[in-house]
């Protein structure tokens, strides 16, 4: 795998804060909204930036690792396949919707030899 194990965990980190960051849509007002979940320091801004800044293949491996601890298939190279097949411009918006991102991606990191 060419991600560094690290940098996972810096994800995972960042997917965490999200996660405490969700917040009901329906309590506040749309501008309000947007306002929130577009401020570049937002965690979910944050961690759409750092999966954009990996490398096109170290942003498959992510969709694959995630894949692997929702456990979907447990073949590796059959979830790189899977995950090439993605739109490549669209895998940060994908994982940073995932609620169960951060706990997922520690779960394949497990699953790794």
């Amino acid at each position: 795998m060419k991600l560094n194990k690290n940098t996972v965990l810096s994800i995972i980190q960042l997917a965490e804060k999200v996660g405490a960051n969700r917040i009901n849509v329906k309590e506040m007002e749309a501008r309000e909204f947007l306002e929130k979940t577009s401020d570049p320091a937002s965690p979910r801004v944050m961690l759409e930036d750092a999966i954009k800044k990996l490398t096109p293949d170290e942003r498959y491996e992510l969709v694959a690792l995630f894949w692997l601890g929702r456990g979907d298939a447990e073949n590796w190279g059959d979830l790189m396949s899977q995950a090439k097949a993605q739109d490549l411009g669209k895998i940060a918006g994908y994982l940073s919707a995932k609620t169960t991102l951060a706990s997922n991606l520690s779960a394949g990191l497990d699953k790794l030899p």
